[in-house]
């Protein structure tokens, strides 16, 4: 049975060792990340501005706010995310998130808007997840995480 645990002040994510294993897009660009683990699947459902961090440096992913022009190719360098595995997975006290994979980059995502910027859930909705497994959902928002 997965289970949150601590460290320190924040919240890690019941995904380490977890693969990325898809990638969604909704109309307005907002992106879906499933994580498959040997129990079940988890997603994250992100909305405000994603940061990557790999070797050639750091690449903002603006959110497009709705109503707003979005040009899906702006998202492209998450797709680099897909097969790779969960070194850690921190939702910061703050609201900040933070995830590092197993080639040394990361995501992270922290609301620029004021309001919830991500939203993680285990199992993910809908899918078979086991007798085990019970509902864990995180949001990240302005200045607090909500468990």
């Amino acid at each position: 049975m997965k289970k949150l645990t601590k460290r320190g002040q924040h919240t890690v994510l019941p995904i380490l060792g977890g693969i990325v294993s898809e990638l969604t897009f909704r109309v307005d660009g907002c992106p879906m990340i499933v994580f498959r683990g040997t129990e079940a699947e988890s997603q994250l459902e992100i909305e405000d501005q994603i940061v990557l961090v790999s070797r050639s440096g750091e690449e903002l992913l603006p959110y497009a706010r709705p109503g707003s022009d979005f040009a899906p190719r702006r998202l492209g360098r998450i797709l680099d995310l897909l097969g790779l595995s969960v070194n850690d997975a921190l939702a910061m006290k703050d609201g900040t998130l933070q995830i590092e994979f197993a080639d040394g980059s990361k995501l992270k995502v922290t609301s620029t808007t004021g309001y919830e910027a991500w939203h993680f859930q285990f199992p993910r909705p809908g899918r078979p997840a086991g007798a085990a497994a019970h509902q864990i959902s995180l949001h990240g928002a302005a200045g607090h995480l909500m468990e």
